[in-house]
């Protein structure tokens, strides 16, 4: 046989599986393409600014890594479909042998298909990824709120390198089994292959029944422990349980799904009059052996389905949550904070250079450190809030749990049963607080002798614990004081925030009279600025101030000495100082959290989409192979009479059940995984997830439900053209 003989005869093979499994290979097409696409996300930064372009610098490392675990995930499904693929075709591969090809002769052509089809399909999705990551540089400056300058057509040599050693480890492996197969396989087992049976074990119905309800058991339990214990947000006391119940809804998926086949059986044969009406009890036994033989495969796919949803739907919510919330968190253009220290914790500042150190006896003037320094606050801003913290603890100071001790009012979910309900709530003084409330054009409130008011800026469940302590009316022990609350509500407004930042910072404050905090050591002191000039003059101020605090201007020390006022001083001698820790401009928050919310939202999109077409495309072979398995058996429903309308209903009853069942376990455990993740998320804001829900649906419902209808219609084709062909 000639080379040519051997190219045409591939060729030709080729040309009728990608008829025949159209899906197989627009999959591994889509992968291609998504894969290149979202690798050339260094490439893009081309066209974005400075800042946007470090992020996308540090996401390209990440992507990369993600992008070897995504193609493992579509190399098992390549596998798993080679399979299949091959399985149809053994028969073909007996003939040739009959017809006096060797089995090297065999592998060459084989080999050769391997290889046109691996070709073909990389390079399809190679065009369709180049025209996508085009358009996917104007959903990145979305993303990240940016602007796209100079943009020109590109092509990425890294992503397509990246891509191609991805899928050529797949197609070398799919390649290797498959002449593993032919050569391991006899003449007459690759004859037979079309009258063989696969070979399931057939489980009792007892057992199956058995194991269906401990699955279902077993759900339910993990359910109820997530619910109590949460997910594992402090400290890793809470790993373990999570794990746990992590395993325990894994082992109850697999259980109910291994179980399933005999349940289906039972629950259908209870109702008769349906079980015995038209080809119900065809469809019940035809879904029941499919599950049976794959019921661990369908049990992975609604774990990867539960993982897909939960990470797009989360993600996307939570970077919702993080944009709505941007402005209400940042009412200024800049804060500096002085954090106080004592003299162990102040040794790890040995060495530096801060521009800020007082005593820790009393609050420090921080604008006038500043200006002593030669950084003078009233040089770009006319108004500005000074607000001093104070953390107390012992008698001196609330806990959480005293609040909700005296009030009746119980804890926030998150915290109950950790240490964190133990810790005290910070204090600052009525003057600092009339201070916040003056920048923000507030009138000033009068606390009287003995009155509070509680802050609070980090979301709708702990504020609604502060709302009950306040109306509950009932007097707080303060550093000696009783005091009453002013108001029955928590103060919740742009007076709450005590300095800029991305999220909810501010846990609980306890706004008293200035007396009650007369000899208490400060926690920090925070200066926050409203620009009066630009806001690059501005920022380019703040600048200056992180320059010296972190060191990089070496005169800082000497302006510092000079004051010499007996409560300003340098670092040498001074037995409990404070530190000038960070100091943040609005513009760099701004920018942070749109790089974070951007990079969550771009690789949950990138999992979700992978890892959907995944699961698709196998429930989509597994629903095909059946449907050519299963076409003598609707032969012979229609030789007995059986209208082809029935055969129909029959055939879309089961790829209905076999698509939607693990996808409806999938979102039974995605509510109760993100009733929890919503709860950590209530502590920073209120986590609407019902946008990204319905964005999460709609991805569903054009990729997941495009495979449903394409694998019912073509597995209607496959039985309709073999009655057809039995016909004639």
């Amino acid at each position: 046989v000639s080379r040519r003989m051997f190219f045409r005869l591939a060729l030709g093979n080729v040309r009728r599986s990608l008829r025949d499994y159209a899906i197989y290979f627009v999959t591994i097409a889509l992968g291609v393409a998504v894969f290149y696409a979202f690798n050339t996300i260094s490439n893009q930064a081309a066209f974005l600014s400075d800042s946007t372009n470090t992020i996308l610098e540090m996401l390209s490392g990440s992507m990369t890594v993600l992008t070897v675990f995504l193609a493992m995930v579509l190399g098992f499904l390549m596998v798993y479909a080679n399979n299949f693929l091959i399985k149809r075709r053994k028969r073909e591969l007996g003939l040739y042998q009959m017809l006096g090809m060797t089995r090297g002769q065999v592998s060459r052509v084989i080999s050769l298909e391997t290889l046109l089809a691996s070709v073909a399909s990389f390079a399809a999705g190679i065009l369709v990824g180049v025209l996508a990551s085009q358009l996917l540089v104007f959903v990145t400056a979305s993303l990240f709120h940016d602007s796209i300058t100079q943009f020109t057509f590109m092509f990425s040599p890294f992503a397509f390198f990246v891509t191609l050693g991805c899928f050529g480890m797949m197609f070398v492996l799919m390649l290797l089994l498959n002449l593993r197969t032919i050569s391991h396989v006899k003449l007459v087992d690759l004859m037979g292959a079309e009258h063989e049976n696969e070979h399931v074990r057939v489980r009792s119905l007892p057992v199956s029944l058995a194991m269906f309800a401990a699955g279902v058991g077993l759900i339910i339990w993990a359910y109820v422990r997530l619910e109590a214990s949460g997910l594992p947000v402090y400290g890793p006391d809470q790993y373990q349980p999570f794990l746990i119940t992590t395993g325990i809804v894994c082992a109850g998926t697999f259980l109910l799904f291994f179980g399933l086949s005999g349940a289906l059986v039972t629950f259908s044969r209870m109702v008769k009059s349906h079980y015995y009406h038209g080809l119900a009890m065809f469809t019940t036994r035809q879904l029941s052996s499919r599950i049976t033989s794959a019921s661990a495969s369908m049990s992975v796919i609604c774990l990867v389905l539960f993982l897909a949803i939960t990470s797009v739907t989360g993600g996307m919510s939570i970077c919702t949550l993080l944009n709505q919330d941007l402005e209400a968190h940042t009412p200024y253009d800049a804060s500096v904070t002085l954090n106080y220290y004592d003299e162990e914790s102040l040794q790890e500042f040995e060495g530096s250079d801060s521009i800020a150190r007082a005593a820790a006896t009393r609050p420090a003037d921080l604008a006038q450190l500043l200006a002593s320094a030669g950084l003078d606050p009233s040089t770009v801003s006319n108004s500005h809030a000074q607000v001093t913290i104070y953390w107390p603890t012992g008698d001196a100071g609330v806990s959480f749990k005293t609040l909700a001790d005296e009030s009746g009012a119980s804890l926030p979910s998150i915290m109950e049963g950790t240490d964190t309900a133990s810790s005290y709530l910070f204090l600052m003084s009525q003057s600092d607080y009339n201070s916040l409330r003056s920048a923000m054009g507030e009138a000033p409130v009068d606390l009287g002798q003995d009155g509070y008011l509680i802050t609070s800026d980090i979301g709708d469940e702990a504020s609604a614990f502060y709302d009950k302590v306040c109306a509950s009316g009932e007097s707080l022990p303060v550093n000696g004081h009783s005091l009453h609350p002013l108001q029955s509500t928590c103060v919740t407004g742009t007076s709450a925030v005590i300095e800029i930042a991305n999220v909810g910072d501010n846990s609980g404050t306890i706004v008293v009279p200035d007396s009650v905090v007369s000899g208490l050591t400060p926690y920090s002191t925070t200066l926050n600025l409203r620009y009066s000039g630009s806001t690059e003059d501005g920022d380019a101020y703040v600048q200056r101030i992180n320059d010296t605090s972190s060191g990089t201007q070496s005169d800082t020390a000497t302006a510092l000495s000079a004051t010499n006022d007996g409560r300003l001083r340098a670092y040498e001698g001074a037995a409990s100082t404070g530190v000038v820790s960070h100091s943040y401009t609005k513009t760099e928050i701004t920018k942070n959290a749109y790089g974070v919310t951007g990079t969550i939202a771009y690789m949950a999109v990138y999992i979700g989409f992978v890892l959907v077409i995944s699961c698709a495309a196998i429930l989509a072979i597994q629903q095909l192979s059946d449907a050519s398995d299963s076409a003598p058996r609707y032969r012979t429903l229609s030789e007995l009479g059986c209208s082809r309308a029935a055969a129909d209903r029959s055939l879309l009853a089961q790829t209905l059940f076999y698509f939607l069942f693990p996808l409806g376990l999938a979102l039974l455990h995605s509510v109760v995984a993100l009733r929890s993740v919503t709860k950590v998320v209530s502590l920073f804001g209120h986590l609407d997830i019902t946008s990204a829900a319905m964005s999460c649906g709609v991805l569903f419902l054009i990729v997941y439900g495009s495979y449903l209808v394409v694998t019912y219609l073509v597995a209607r084709g496959v039985v309709s053209a073999h009655i057809v062909k039995a016909r004639g």
